[in-house]
């Protein structure tokens, strides 16, 4: 039955990339990322659920389906920006959502919230921009006992970079967790601001 529940929703990806024509790889359904369910069950225990936000939300597969007021859907894409905004609308969580194309590079996101979630595509920034980026996450945008959320995939030769936690967290105001995926051997990384 399940792998029934993943064709449908392949299906169904794949006519929604043809009415929003955004990327290929998003037609993938979460069933088949592990890490999706993991990190959806990681922010959905958290005490304080007030805002989170999804950099690199793709189609919002997890953002969606976490218990928060505010959410903030941030992708370079604004077509597949458009295709997660429809998607809210199967959403069974109510909340003040916000859509906006955002550059992790150039771009900076000034809002405070409880949690951050960047999986899935930091394997494409080097790695001096992206712990500058997440240090300005954690000095600026998150807020106390926050959660900043990413995957580590070791040795893949598919990635340009294969980041390392101690290269990126280099900081004493930080409780950081480890979770095992059991596929591509991703790592979720929990750093939580103490």
């Amino acid at each position: 039955m399940t792998s029934l529940v993943v064709v449908f929703k392949k299906i169904a990806r794949t006519c929604l990339m043809c009415i929003y024509r955004f990327e290929k790889w998003h037609t993938s359904p979460a069933e088949n990322r592990d890490y999706v369910k993991n990190i959806i069950e990681i922010l959905n225990k958290k005490k304080s659920r007030n805002s989170v936000v999804e950099i690199g939300c793709g189609l919002g597969d997890i953002i969606r389906k976490v218990d928060y007021k505010k959410k903030y859907y941030l992708d370079l894409s604004p077509n597949v920006l458009e295709a997660a905004k429809f998607l809210t609308i199967f959403s069974k969580f109510r909340s003040e959502d916000s859509f906006c194309v955002f550059d992790f590079v150039t771009d900076s996101f000034l809002h405070p919230v409880d949690a951050v979630v960047l999986v899935n595509w930091i394997h494409n920034i080097d790695p001096d921009t992206l712990k500058n980026r997440i240090d300005v996450i954690v000095n600026d945008v998150l807020n106390e006992s926050g959660f900043l959320i990413f995957d580590i995939v070791d040795e893949n030769r598919n990635y340009q970079f294969n980041h390392k936690i101690s290269d990126l967290l280099v900081r004493e105001d930080l409780v950081i967790r480890e979770y095992e995926c059991n596929k591509f051997d991703r790592r979720i990384v929990v750093a939580e601001k103490k």
